[in-house]
């Protein structure tokens, strides 16, 4: 026994965690739960047992595995089905990508993504047909977005994704204006901290190829399809009856 335990503990942490995935194997369960295996990994080992975890759940099709984390990249590159929890309580339940795309709750929508959901908030000044939206800076945007008119007179906020703003090109009407604070240059993309009135005290957040060149300081209008939108009342539960019809705007 004293052997085994000195054996056991010269593996390192990757190999602890691939023995005990092995010794779960042979014993061919019906259900897999897995609490966090990766979390006192580094990140090289970490993205290379998850790569493995991935190729044992396709191999076991029959088999059901739970995984618990709290590490966004694993939930969304293991999952069939993720469930998000907030203090006990079930905030979504979905397939990874529709999570991503159509968060339930604003909680979701910062969770469930890197960098995190942009949020604005504003005010519908008028629905039904045609949209406007009036944000923080004071300007007032038409969207193409069909909206109950019983939602005029709220306050909503709106969520976009880093990667579904872009910088407004040629005859592109922007829907935001504002000043980069700050370039992270990651390789292949930039994250640019953008400064804009419409976003109150937190920048926004805009992932562009790594190839474009900018500079701190530079003032730059943004864009985003409607399609992009998305929409939370002010308790941060989304609207789901909010659909586009085509892409124009203007700042009045």
């Amino acid at each position: 026994m004293q052997g085994r335990a000195h054996w056991s503990r010269e593996l390192s942490g990757g190999q602890r965690q691939r023995v005990a995935i092995g010794r779960a194997i042979v014993r061919d369960p019906q259900v897999f739960l897995f609490d966090e295996p990766l979390s006192n990994l580094d990140a090289a080992l970490r993205a290379a047992t998850r790569v493995e975890i991935a190729r044992l759940k396709k191999s076991m099709p029959d088999t059901t595995m739970i995984y618990v984390t709290h590490d966004q990249v694993e939930a969304m590159t293991l999952a069939d089905r993720i469930v998000v929890l907030r203090g006990g309580r079930i905030e979504q339940v979905g397939r990874p990508i529709d999570l991503y795309r159509h968060p339930a709750n604003l909680f979701v929508a910062g969770f469930v993504g890197s960098p995190a959901m942009n949020v604005l908030p504003g005010r519908i000044e008028q629905a039904g047909e045609t949209l406007a939206l009036r944000l923080a800076d004071g300007g007032l945007r038409h969207l193409p977005l069909r909206l109950a008119a019983h939602r005029a007179g709220t306050r909503v906020h709106l969520g976009i994704r880093p990667e579904d703003l872009h910088l407004a090109a040629g005859a592109e009407e922007p829907l935001l204006h504002g000043r980069i604070l700050l370039i992270e240059h990651l390789g292949e993309v930039q994250i640019v901290h953008v400064e804009s009135q419409a976003a109150d005290e937190t920048p926004l957040l805009v992932k562009v190829p790594g190839t474009m060149q900018l500079a701190e300081g530079m003032t730059v209008a943004l864009a985003a399809s409607t399609d992009a939108m998305r929409f939370f009342d002010a308790d941060g539960i989304a609207l789901h009856d909010c659909s586009a019809h085509g892409w124009a705007a203007a700042n009045g």
